[in-house]
């Protein structure tokens, strides 16, 4: 969703307001086929998640606006994520797309996965790097042997062969551009680090949470840790989660032992859930919590 509204705002930014924009991700279940189909009529740019299109496509009445003809251009960004292999829904949906125009934008280099970027280029221009077999024995296998420590001259000459020979077939449609590209129009980019002093309610529960809890994991640890670093009212949604589980189990328990109903059981243990807390209980005050301890990086300019 985040990605999407960035888009939003690129268009809104770029096109100044030439363009329609719909963000699909901002209408409600019931109005999206509507926007669907407002879209489809007067033209302009549909902003979806892939999420969003596996669901649209299993319309039947869809598959004229999404799949057979199509839009006029379809853009897949993040695309490496999108068709790899063929057994994910959204992979199925847009090997069955006839838009002719594609575009692919992706930030994973081209040597980290050759695969990822052969089913990127085969949904871009079919069959171009012939079967996925053939690509796997032809370039995969021979470019990735060559680029490893280990790898002997013949290898690492072969490599180099493989990896000039495919370039020269994608560069009449693979664009690379590195963040040269848009120099002139980011500033220099700054970054802020601030630390700030925990409150004592912190304090408190981040000692007491290094005395009960033991694990060799540092993501484990701060997994389990993070609600209180970033501010202690995230622990009160959990802790009364578990509270009434714990109750609805002693219940359920006590009713077995009883002979009472379960259903009963059920509806009398929801009754307190979102009370307020008896005098005496431990409560959270506004004054009590502060700002988390954190580290903040941030940009002065951003591109998609």
């Amino acid at each position: 969703a985040n990605t999407i509204s960035n888009w939003e705002q690129e268009f809104e930014k770029w096109v100044e307001g030439k363009i329609q924009v719909y963000n699909l991700t901002s209408f409600s279940s019931d109005a999206r086929f509507r926007t669907i189909g407002s879209w489809y009529r007067k033209g302009g740019v549909l902003l979806m998640t892939s999420q969003l299109y596996v669901h649209c496509v299993k319309n039947q009445n869809m598959r004229v606006v999404f799949l057979d003809p199509g839009p006029d251009l379809i853009v897949l960004d993040e695309a490496h994520t999108m068709v790899r292999g063929n057994s994910t829904k959204i992979a199925k949906a847009l090997r069955d797309v006839r838009t002719k125009r594609r575009i692919a934008l992706t930030g994973t280099p081209l040597q980290n996965n050759l695969m990822e970027y052969y089913h990127m280029v085969n949904w871009v221009r079919p069959n171009i790097l012939g079967s996925e077999r053939f690509f796997d024995d032809y370039f995969n296998k021979p470019i990735m042997a060559g680029m490893t420590s280990d790898s002997s001259p013949n290898n690492v000459q072969l490599q180099k062969e493989k990896t000039i020979e495919l370039y020269k077939i994608l560069s009449p449609f693979v664009h690379r551009r590195d963040s040269s590209a848009l120099k002139k129009e980011l500033r220099t980019m700054q970054q802020v680090v601030l630390v700030v002093r925990q409150t004592k309610l912190q304090t408190m529960l981040n000692r007491r949470f290094k005395r009960v809890y033991k694990s060799n994991s540092f993501l484990d640890i701060y997994s389990k840790i993070a609600p209180i670093l970033n501010h202690p009212g995230c622990l009160i949604p959990a802790s009364r989660q578990q509270k009434t589980r714990r109750i609805q189990q002693q219940q359920l328990n006590d009713g077995e032992q009883n002979g009472s109903n379960i259903e009963e059981i059920l509806l009398d243990t929801s009754k307190g859930i979102g009370e307020k807390a008896e005098p005496g209980k431990c409560q959270l005050k506004s004054s009590d919590v502060g700002p988390s301890n954190s580290v903040h990086s941030g940009e002065s300019g951003k591109s998609n």
